[in-house]
């Protein structure tokens, strides 16, 4: 949960500084939200405090704005429960390996790289490993199956680009993963629009308009700065452009 001060960039600590954190800083495991600073309120590149206690707590509530939501677009919304339920030795959930995920896949909480994936749209998949670090960060990922058509894939890249903190766009490819879908994901939450059509955009905007910076780990939207220099990490096609 503790993010390594050796992955954060001068631009990151500052960051950190500014928003009045230390990001390392988590909710406590009886679940108790940080109370967001001043100075960031109705920033969304600003954690809001955690909405799912430590990160190894019982499968979280699902918001009923967000429910209903999902219900109008012919979506559906499920709370999982903790894909670790105790962390490591150094008091996190940083593994130098690639973990194993049996609550969903693509993962929504677990084991993860201490290294995190830049934010914004990328081309090519995620290994999971680094993708679960952007979920704890408070992180909602996109997931997109591979038949959606060209219209689609615009449309999720416009939602995006109107309010890209917090966010990853990611193709999938694994062999369980639905062709026609998208998937969104948060710790320990998804919502999955299957077949995805035009009415999802509106569920997947309250779902992460709801959840983005409520991960375990209290930290700004912002990247690792190893990106170009981790194995096995892609870049993204087109980076937030604040980060």
């Amino acid at each position: 949960m503790i993010v390594r001060w050796r992955w954060l960039t001068p631009i990151a600590i500052g960051a950190c500084a500014l928003a009045a954190v230390g990001c390392g800083t988590n909710a406590g495991s009886s679940g108790t939200t940080n109370t967001t600073p001043t100075s960031a309120q109705g920033d969304p590149h600003f954690p809001r405090g955690s909405s799912v206690g430590s990160g190894i707590d019982p499968a979280p509530a699902i918001a009923a704005t967000v429910r209903q939501a999902a219900a109008a677009a012919g979506c559906t919304v499920r709370a999982f429960p903790p894909e670790a339920t105790q962390f490591q030795p150094d008091r996190t959930l940083h593994v130098e390996t690639e973990p194993t995920y049996h609550q969903s896949l693509p993962p929504a909480s677990g084991l993860h790289y201490p290294v995190w994936a830049d934010w914004g749209v990328y081309d090519k998949p995620i290994p999971f490993r680094f993708q679960v670090h952007n979920l704890e960060h408070g992180g909602i990922v996109i997931h997109l199956g591979k038949a959606l058509s060209a219209q689609a894939r615009q449309q999720i890249q416009d939602l995006w680009s109107a309010s890209p903190a917090y966010m990853l766009v990611v193709p999938e490819d694994f062999a369980k993963f639905p062709a026609d879908a998208v998937v969104v994901t948060s710790w320990q939450r998804w919502l999955v629009c299957k077949p995805f059509d035009a009415k999802g955009l509106a569920a997947i905007r309250v779902f992460r308009d709801t959840y983005r910076g409520t991960g375990p780990e209290y930290a700004p939207a912002i990247n690792s700065g190893e990106g170009d220099a981790t194995p096995g990490l892609p870049t993204p096609r087109i980076k937030d452009p604040d980060t």
